[in-house]
């Protein structure tokens, strides 16, 4: 796992299959869903989600914010979805993105 520095967070990205219940229903009923159409399918998605597993110690300084945190590891955030970089990790995707970059933060 990174260790995240500066204004940075670090999210766990949804996957497809999770998001999406016709592609969750095409994996448990053992249908390969091509690579190239899962991409559109996500591009068709202005905003992405995932799960805060990050947060490096410059977060919500000045002059963003007065250094109050308003989201914390475990908290399921949105963002951009062409924000910060990526970092793939086996089958996991991770999202490197500016504390700026949180659109919010999703209450169940």
């Amino acid at each position: 796992m990174l260790d995240i520095k500066g204004p940075r967070v670090l999210v766990k990205q949804d996957k497809l299959e999770d998001k999406d219940p016709t592609f969750a229903k095409a994996a448990k009923a053992g249908i390969e869903i091509p690579q190239e159409f899962k991409e559109i399918r996500m591009e068709q998605n202005a905003i992405d989600e995932g799960v805060v597993v990050g947060v490096g110690q410059g977060c919500w300084q000045p002059p963003i914010g007065d250094g109050t945190p308003w989201c914390e590891i475990g908290d399921r955030v949105v963002f951009a979805k062409y924000a910060g970089s990526i970092r793939k990790e086996g089958k996991d995707t991770y999202m490197i993105l500016n504390d700026e970059d949180i659109l919010g933060v999703v209450h169940e």
